[in-house]
């Protein structure tokens, strides 16, 4: 019994510091909205396209185009899909109909916010890639960042912890890299993405380390 309301204490506190690490994620991004809405820009949105085209130019084009290529949401989603699968194997719906929600709802919510803020795409290399009409929140880089931390909460509490940070967290970074490079985003779009989806995705998540620490009828019974 002692064990269990240790462990439902570490859970909880856990939960706790994932829900404000949510609101203070949620907190920056309106904050980039607002500033994007009201002034167009950030400090140095163009000038960093332009100057990171200046030093690459086009040599990076084709490994970047991959990197974008793979990280579309065809890609992405096949990707959730399997996840779903393995852990509705393994019996573990309450995680899965997270995931679920941390998930899709970025993927569906992020046209609407484009939609809303309706920022045009960058100029600096206006046919580098065919793309949609507006860029805020960068897409690539909210549905990326939604399926990272979705994948790294399912394996919290795994040895596949810290190499599913790694790896996420590796690839997120690059999603974001290759769409600076191909110029069909600003920083901010990318920043934005980020924010918003991770503050989402933990939100919703995070939900589980609470249910973790639930003790079956049997342990109750046994105290």
């Amino acid at each position: 019994m002692l064990d269990w309301k240790h462990n439902g204490q570490m859970a909880g506190t856990s939960r706790d510091h994932a829900l404000r690490a949510s609101g203070a994620l949620l907190v920056g991004f309106v904050l980039v909205c607002c500033w994007v809405t009201l002034e167009g820009y950030l400090p140095g949105d163009e000038q960093a396209l332009v100057e990171i085209h200046e030093a690459v130019g086009a040599r990076l084009d084709a490994p970047m185009s991959t990197v974008a290529d793979i990280s579309n949401l065809e890609p992405v989603a096949v990707a959730a899909v399997g996840v779903v699968a393995i852990l509705a194997w393994r019996r573990r719906w309450v995680e899965a109909t997270r995931f679920v929600v941390a998930v899709v709802v970025v993927w569906v919510a992020n046209p609407l916010l484009k939609e809303l803020v309706s920022r045009d795409r960058p100029t600096v290399r206006p046919d580098a890639r065919e793309v949609s009409e507006y860029s805020f929140p960068s897409g690539h880089a909210a549905d990326t960042a939604a399926l990272g931390v979705a994948l790294v909460v399912v394996t919290w509490d795994t040895r596949w912890r810290i190499p599913m940070v790694v790896v996420c967290t590796s690839f997120v970074a690059l999603v974001g890299v290759s769409q600076l490079i191909l110029a069909v985003h600003y920083p901010s779009d990318v920043l934005a993405g980020w924010l918003w989806a991770t503050s989402w995705a933990i939100f919703v998540s995070s939900r589980s380390l609470g249910d973790r620490a639930t003790p079956s009828s049997n342990t109750q019974g046994g105290a």
